[in-house]
């Protein structure tokens, strides 16, 4: 939600999260910073935990989520408290940090109404890379073949380091392969695009 507060997006993202678990008769759950999960209004949550995110048994599930300031990890394990209902993410930790995620999804701005996209070249990349996580990239043949994959999409122009992990992230693309993937991008970009992208 570019341009607006904290606080706004977190009013909007609340207030629209409110509507979707009314319809489903079921609460709202809350994630902050992946330290905490609240079933109620995000300004709730306890914003100094370090616990790590629980998973949360709600009978018939959770209503909406509304997650804020994540890392992939936790808009990965916040999608697995939604399933079945709805998601909102608040993020405030770059300007693309989660375009990837979103594009691959299809998920709607808030703001505007409409439907995140995805390069078709690179949601093709993409798709090649997630059928090397079979061993969540270890050494050898899945290895390499995500990183010639990388490479390519390099020498293309196409390799943005936040957009790859975020689009892997909506694919289910373990935490562990995730490491991998980004420290062979790291490999393969100049040192400067480290700072694309704020480490988890």
């Amino acid at each position: 939600m570019p341009g607006r507060s904290g606080q706004a997006a977190s009013g909007m993202a609340q207030r629209w999260a409110e509507q979707q678990a009314a319809a489903r008769n079921r609460p709202v759950v809350s994630v902050v910073a992946g330290k905490t999960v609240n079933v109620g209004p995000i300004f709730r949550c306890r914003s100094g935990s370090r616990e790590s995110l629980p998973m949360v048994h709600l009978p018939g599930g959770a209503g909406a989520v509304v997650v804020a300031t994540p890392t992939f990890e936790v808009v990965q394990r916040a999608a697995q408290l939604s399933a079945g209902s709805a998601m909102v993410v608040i993020d405030d930790r770059g300007p693309n940090r989660l375009t990837g995620w979103a594009g691959a999804l299809g998920a709607t701005n808030l703001d505007n109404g409409q439907p995140a996209t995805l390069d078709p070249t690179v949601r093709e990349y993409i798709t090649d890379l997630v059928l090397f996580d079979t061993n969540q990239y270890a050494e050898g043949w899945s290895r390499d073949s995500a990183h010639k994959l990388l490479a390519e999409m390099a020498a293309a122009g196409l390799l943005e380091r936040a957009v790859v992990l975020g689009a892997l992230v909506a694919y289910g693309v373990s935490a562990r392969g995730l490491t991998v993937i980004a420290s062979l991008i790291d490999l393969i970009l100049p040192v400067a695009t480290l700072f694309a992208t704020p480490p988890d």
